[in-house]
């Protein structure tokens, strides 16, 4: 009688190890697909313009999956923004980001237009001048037709940016010093003028002492100063590149 006791606790213990092993087998096979999902999706890749295949997408989504860490990020083509780069990009993280952290790189085929655009939330991950300093530096690519690699360039800048890096801006020192050089060569100018016009004031003086004492007929209450004046006008021209920002949100362009 005893026997036939501890068979049965065996036989119950066996069953409720049993249960607890399926229960885990079943456990960890929802929580793999969920998991890599959620890798999959840590770069959202949303060609609708047909640039990249499909290995492409794969790649950038899995080179770029750490981004998940610090913002939403989004890739997106288009042949059909409905106006502008910057409100289609406006438009779109409205649409699938809300409010959350976000910052996405688009391609624009219609208006032929790169651009990187961070909401309110994500300006403080990519600011507006990170934004163009990075379309600067990858339109080339765009240019070419190398679509993928412009891709994998904006988001390798992104990247670095906000694990704390920064950003190359080489467009911002060659004009830096192209405006270091034409300061320097209006400063020249106008003290070459400076300088003609004294001497031609001084001249101008002499002249009219000389014609007084050659000339003892007519009575010179004062020197009669006669001076001649050139008005230099320089003109210059300027506009406002890149993508514009306002009410919270930002980015940059470049055209290719």
């Amino acid at each position: 009688m005893r026997r036939s006791s501890l068979g049965s606790a065996h036989s119950v213990w066996a069953a409720l190890l049993e249960a607890v092993a399926v229960a885990f087998v079943l456990l960890a096979s929802l929580w793999a697909p969920v998991t890599a999902y959620a890798r999959q999706e840590a770069l959202r890749v949303d060609d609708q313009a047909g640039l990249l295949t499909a290995e492409e997408e794969r790649s950038l989504q899995g080179r770029y999956a750490s981004l998940s860490r610090y913002v939403d990020a989004g890739f997106v083509t288009t042949t059909n923004p409905g106006g502008s780069t910057e409100s289609f990009c406006n438009a779109y993280v409205n649409r699938e980001f809300g409010s959350d952290p976000a910052v996405i790189f688009a391609i624009d085929m219609n208006n032929r237009n790169i651009y990187v655009y961070a909401n309110q939330a994500g300006l403080s991950v990519i600011s507006q001048a990170d934004a163009r300093a990075i379309t600067d530096n990858i339109y080339q690519y765009a240019s070419r037709g190398e679509y993928y690699e412009c891709a994998d360039a904006a988001f390798s800048q992104i990247l670095a940016k906000c694990q704390g890096g920064g950003i190359a801006r080489p467009v911002k020192h060659i004009t830096n010093a192209l405006i270091a050089v034409v300061l320097g060569v209006l400063i020249n100018y106008w003290a070459c003028v400076y300088v003609r016009a004294k001497a031609r004031g001084n001249a101008d003086e002499g002249m009219a002492l000389q014609i007084e004492k050659t000339m003892p007929n007519f009575e010179l209450d004062d020197p009669v100063l006669i001076k001649t004046e050139r008005v230099y006008r320089s003109s210059d021209s300027g506009g406002d590149g890149g993508g514009g920002g306002g009410g919270g949100r930002g980015g940059g362009g470049h055209s290719f």
